[in-house]
């Protein structure tokens, strides 16, 4: 049964955002901070930021079906030999300080192990997960300020066979929810060409998980003015139970990279 659920959400997103490159350290002056009369014209009325990225992280928790858990501990080569296809991208639109933001997530992962001399278990998952929210640009100089609020989706859907010299049994488990989300995100400049940013948010509030929280932090390395390369530390914590005994209360933490391309 481990293997039917570590399947869940191993690849996933790294920082998604892009910081604005509007001056170096030397130049920040705590006098502009939270400047609500700032000129925003400066800024491009409409910007679109896109981000293909890779996550790649471990997991930790209990997973349950039907009432029944396992503990369970997996590293990130782990999640990677198991993994068949993933498709990963940021959005987002910012007009002025208004922003939308979403973010799509998809990955296959199966895995097959030999029990013994006669037995085997065969294992696959399918999740499609995502953000959409809505934010609001409080501060931008020194210290580029966004907070927001919206949702986050998760559908999976799960497969295991086991085959024993008795016979083959089967049983799958899907399962989707919807959460409540806010948060906050921080962005500034190191040098003209070096960001660093953070973004944490909170969520679940007990509406279906009864508690969701996500960690990002990285560094941004500006290319040119529309294409930037981000590394960065994604942690991200569900806790999520429902009447029929399915458990999903694990944390999933790893580093990732982005391409992040600003028109």
């Amino acid at each position: 049964m481990v293997r039917l659920i570590m399947t869940l959400l191993v690849v996933s997103l790294v920082v998604p955002c892009t910081v604005n490159a509007q001056s170096p350290f030397q130049d920040f002056m705590p006098q502009n901070f939270f400047d609500f009369s700032a000129d925003f014209t400066t800024i491009s009325d409409t910007e679109i930021t896109l981000a293909p990225y890779a996550w790649l992280a471990g997991m930790e928790g209990t997973l349950g079906i039907n009432g029944r858990t396992a503990q369970i501990d997996i590293s990130p080569s782990e999640a990677l030999r198991m993994l068949d296809i993933a498709f990963f991208n940021f959005a987002q639109i910012r007009k002025g300080n208004a922003l939308l933001l979403s973010d799509f997530m998809y990955s296959s992962l199966s895995d097959s192990q030999q029990v013994g001399r006669r037995s085997s278990v065969d294992s696959s998952s399918e999740m499609i997960a995502g953000d959409l929210m809505l934010g609001y640009r409080v501060a931008r100089y020194p210290i580029t300020i966004d907070l927001f609020a919206g949702a986050r989706y998760m559908s999976t859907s799960n497969f295991l066979r086991i085959n024993t010299i008795l016979g083959s049994f089967e049983g799958s488990a899907d399962r989707d929810w919807t959460d409540p989300v806010i948060g906050s995100r921080f962005m500034f400049n190191i040098t003209e060409d070096i960001g660093f940013q953070f973004r944490f948010d909170v969520g679940g509030f007990n509406v279906s998980s009864e508690n969701v929280w996500n960690l990002v932090t990285g560094f941004n390395f500006r290319y040119n003015d529309s294409m930037r390369f981000v590394l960065g530390y994604r942690h991200m914590s569900y806790r999520y139970f429902d009447n029929t005994g399915f458990t999903f209360d694990v944390g999933l933490g790893g580093f990732g990279s982005a391409l992040v391309f600003t028109f």
